[in-house]
This record gives C-alpha cells, sequence and structure tokens, in this order.
C-alpha cells in the first residue's frame, strides 16, 4: 500500500479522533488519569489546575492532527473502507505512543492511576491499540481499487 496524500489524511484522522477520544473518556468522564499524572498530583486545587491546563494543551494539539487529517482530505476523493481502515490504524498507533512514550519512557501517567495494577490496564491499552491497527490494516487493505472497464467488452 502505497502512503499517498488521502492515506495519510485518514490516519492522521485516526490519530486525531483516537486521541480525542482518549482525552474525553479516560481524562474527563471516567476520570482515570490527566496526561501528566504521575508527575503532578490532582489532590490539590492547584494540581488539578495544572494537570487540566496539560491536558487542555493535549487536546488542543491532537485537535490540530486530526485538523491536518481533514485538510490533507480537501478536494480529495475520501473512499469509505481506506479512511475508516486507516482511521483505525492511526487511532491504535496512537494508543501505542502513549503507551511506549506516556507511560514507560517519561512515566507521565497510567491509563487507570488508582488501580491496583495499573501496568495491567496500561497493556490492555496497547494490545487494544495493536488490536486496532491490526484489524484496520485489514479494512484498509481489503479495498481494490477500482478496475478499469475491459476494452473488449461490449458496453451495456
Amino acid at each position: 500500500m502505497r502512503w499517498t496524500r488521502e492515506r495519510i489524511g485518514y490516519a492522521a484522522i485516526g490519530v486525531g479522533g483516537g486521541a480525542l477520544l482518549d482525552g474525553f473518556v479516560l481524562h474527563q468522564l471516567l476520570q482515570w488519569h490527566h496526561l501528566w499524572s504521575a508527575r503532578t498530583s490532582d489532590a490539590t486545587v492547584e494540581g488539578l489546575e495544572k494537570n487540566t491546563l496539560v491536558d487542555g494543551i493535549f487536546h488542543a494539539a491532537v485537535f490540530l492532527v486530526l485538523l491536518l487529517g481533514v485538510a490533507l482530505l480537501a478536494g480529495r476523493r475520501v473512499e469509505a473502507r481506506p479512511l475508516v481502515g486507516l482511521a483505525l490504524v492511526g487511532w491504535g498507533f496512537f494508543n501505542l505512543v502513549d503507551q511506549f512514550v506516556f507511560h514507560l519512557a517519561l512515566g507521565a501517567h497510567h491509563i487507570r492511576m488508582d488501580a491496583e495494577n495499573p501496568e495491567l490496564y496500561d497493556w490492555a491499552f496497547a494490545a487494544f491499540g495493536v488490536l486496532l491497527i491490526a484489524g484496520g490494516w485489514a479494512v484498509a487493505r481489503s479495498s481494490r481499487p477500482p478496475e478499469p472497464p475491459d476494452p473488449v467488452a461490449e458496453p451495456r
């Protein structure tokens, strides 16, 4: 599969959309963590304000990634299967970057900070990312380019 402008756009939409979903669900609705939870406690109002600010910067940055993906598709033909498939790949890629950069390398947070075994949640999140990539890749690869008309066939 060649990485065309459209396919990069599809994947960027997945990265941005998956990251926003992570922020809305895990940061805000479930309140399992903030982007910088392990570095800044939210036990005080000051800590919560700092965590909320960092989350806001994160949301703005990933929203820009989502908008970049949409901009790459402006004026282009959008195909449903590659869009869905590569958006899932992008979402899974975000999950893996989150795991290896923010959870492991930086120690910024765990998926569920208050869990007895937070690493279990982290690795389940990463495994979900791998499943998203595999499933998305399968969907994207299942889309075939339109076949050119047969020059020998009679018109209908």
